[in-house]
C-alpha cells in the first residue's frame, strides 16, 4: 500500500520547513523563486493534492468560489469586466460565499488556482470574458470543477451567460442610417476572434449592405482607450472620413471621440459615434455616448446564482446558454 504523502514528507525531501511548504501552497508570493520551483517539482512528482483545512468546511462545503479574470499589463480591469465582477461579488457575499480572484496574466495566481482546484479549496469557478487560453481551459474542464462562463459563448461544454450581440449591433447601425441619415460608415472592430467581435462585425456588414450605404471599411484595434485613439488616427490618415462610426466597445468609442475632437472634428455634427456596452463612463463623456446597453452587472449576478444553483442541486439548469437582450441608449454623440 502506498504511503500517504503529507506536508511533512514534502518538507523532509525538499529540506525546508513545513511552514515553507504551506506558503508554497497558499502564499507562493512569499517564497523565493528557487525554493518555489524546487518544492513544486517535489509536489508534482509525489502527486500530492492538499485538501482544504477541515476548519474551513461548513457541513462539508467550503463555500468558496473562484473568479478567473484577465487584467491589463497594469493589473487594471477593463470597465466591462469591472462592472460584471462587482455584480458577481455582490451576490456571492449576499449568499454567504467567499470568493478568490485569479488573474490570468499572473503566473503565480494561475498556479494557485490549479492548486486550489485540486485541493477542492474552491467549489466552483466563474470565468469572465477575456480568458481564452485553451490549455488552461482544458485543464480546468479535466479537473471536473463546475464552471460558468460570463460575457461570451465560446464553447458548448460551458454554461454561458452573454448578450445578444448581433441584434444590439444591428440596432446601432440602423439607427445611424435610418434616424441620423448617415451614408458613409466605418466600423471600429476588436482584434479578437471571440463571438462578440464576429457577431457585431457581421451585423454591421449586413445592415450596411441591406441599406445600400457606403462602407468605408473596418478598422481593427484593441478594446482600450489607446486602441480607440489609434483607430481614429488611422481613419484620419486614410482620408476617407465617415459621417457615422459604430465601435465594438464604449472604451474604443471614447478613445476615438477624444482623438477626433483633438483633430478639429465636431461630434456629432461632423461624425456621429455609437459604442457598445453602456459602461458607467459613457454617461460622462463630452458629448455623452450613444451606446448599446447590455446589463453587465446583472450578467455577473446571474453567473453566481447559476453556479450556486448547480452546486446546491447537483444538476445543470435547463437553459445552458443564457442570452441577455440589449437596447440602444440614445445620447448626444449620435
Amino acid at each position: 500500500m502506498r504511503k500517504k504523502v503529507t506536508i511533512d514528507t514534502i518538507a523532509k525531501i525538499a529540506g525546508v520547513s513545513k511552514m515553507t511548504v504551506s506558503r508554497v501552497l497558499n502564499h507562493p508570493e512569499l517564497v523565493s523563486k528557487r525554493t518555489l520551483i524546487k518544492v513544486r517539482r517535489i509536489i508534482e512528482e509525489l502527486g500530492y493534492h492538499p485538501r482544504a483545512d477541515a476548519r474551513t468546511l461548513a457541513g462539508g462545503r467550503v463555500k468558496t468560489l473562484g473568479f478567473l479574470i484577465k487584467s491589463s499589463s497594469e493589473f487594471a480591469l477593463p470597465p466591462f469586466y469591472n462592472e460584471c465582477v462587482l455584480g458577481a461579488f455582490k451576490i456571492a457575499k449576499e449568499k454567504g460565499y467567499r470568493f478568490i480572484m485569479y488573474d490570468l496574466i499572473d503566473e503565480t495566481s494561475i498556479s494557485l488556482l490549479t492548486d486550489h482546484i485540486h485541493s477542492h479549496f474552491v467549489e466552483g469557478l466563474i470565468i469572465f470574458e477575456g480568458v481564452y487560453e485553451e490549455t488552461l481551459i482544458k485543464r480546468i474542464l479535466d479537473s471536473g470543477i463546475t464552471v460558468v462562463f460570463v460575457g461570451e459563448k465560446i464553447r458548448d461544454d460551458f454554461i454561458t451567460i452573454s448578450s445578444d450581440n448581433k441584434n444590439g449591433a444591428r440596432e446601432a447601425v440602423e439607427y445611424l442610417i435610418l434616424k441620423r441619415g448617415c451614408k458613409r460608415l466605418i466600423h471600429i472592430a476588436g482584434t479578437d476572434d471571440k463571438p462578440s467581435c464576429l457577431e457585431r462585425e457581421m451585423a454591421y456588414l449586413e445592415v450596411v449592405e441591406n441599406y445600400g450605404v457606403e462602407n468605408l471599411g473596418i478598422v481593427r484595434t484593441t478594446s482600450t482607450l489607446e486602441g480607440g485613439v489609434k483607430a481614429a488616427r488611422e481613419i484620419i490618415k486614410n482620408g476617407a472620413i465617415p459621417d457615422g462610426i459604430f465601435c465594438f466597445s464604449d472604451i474604443i468609442a471614447i478613445g476615438a471621440m477624444h482623438e477626433l475632437v483633438n483633430h478639429g472634428f465636431s461630434i456629432p455634427k461632423d461624425i456621429k459615434i455609437v459604442g457598445f456596452d453602456d459602461i458607467i463612463l459613457s454617461r460622462y463623456t463630452t458629448p455623452p455616448l450613444t451606446t448599446v446597453h447590455q446589463d453587465i452587472a446583472k450578467m455577473g449576478e446571474l453567473a453566481v446564482l447559476t453556479l450556486i444553483q448547480i452546486l446546491d442541486n447537483k444538476n445543470e439548469p435547463r437553459q445552458k446558454h443564457i442570452v441577455f437582450p440589449t437596447h440602444l441608449v440614445i445620447r448626444k454623440s449620435a
